[in-house]
């Protein structure tokens, strides 16, 4: 029986993390790495996680590695603490990863907006990859690299984008 991995990187993450690490408890293998959070990311973390990690963030490749050194599963899925999955989709990734018809699977990530999920657009996005042979690269866009064919899920990853009009404008701020 194929195995799985769940990485989630974290800072500052305690509104999001708790039901992040619930929507994955299907997993063998659940590990936190984390930016030295100065909230209760990590008691929230050491509560679910297997592994419950710590690094200094230089970069998003370059953390999202180091947790993947410390994976032991056939497969790793790599999440965000702002997102979600759900049994229907642990159905199909549990299928996915026992069958291993590719070497990656992309997922499916409507963003949450004004308290609804917009599913009119294209985030397909890696995620899901056999553990032996993956790496990112890239210091700001990380790119996910694994041996294989890529195959895509049906089944959406709930992505809670921004908590309110006033989350999704001072996010756009800090980016200008």
């Amino acid at each position: 029986m194929a195995s799985l991995t769940v990485i989630i990187p974290t800072f500052n993450e305690e509104a999001y993390l708790e039901a992040a690490l619930r929507s994955v408890q299907f997993a063998d293998e659940i590990i936190v790495v984390d930016s030295f959070s100065t909230d209760d990311t990590p008691n929230i973390a050491r509560i679910y996680a297997t592994h419950f990690l710590q690094r200094k963030f230089d970069n998003f490749s370059d953390q999202k590695n180091y947790a993947l050194e410390h994976a032991t599963s056939d497969w790793v899925l790599f999440l965000d603490a702002d997102e979600r999955i759900t049994y229907p989709l642990q159905v199909e990734l549990k299928h996915a990863i026992e069958t291993g018809k590719h070497g990656g699977y992309k997922l499916d990530f409507p963003h949450f907006y004004m308290n609804r999920f917009l599913y009119h657009h294209n985030n397909k996005v890696l995620r899901v990859v056999k553990r032996i042979g993956t790496h990112y690269t890239g210091l700001v866009h990380e790119k996910l690299h694994c041996e294989g064919s890529i195959g895509q899920l049906k089944n959406p990853v709930l992505h809670f984008t921004y908590r309110g009009l006033e989350h999704y404008i001072a996010k756009k701020e800090s980016y200008a």
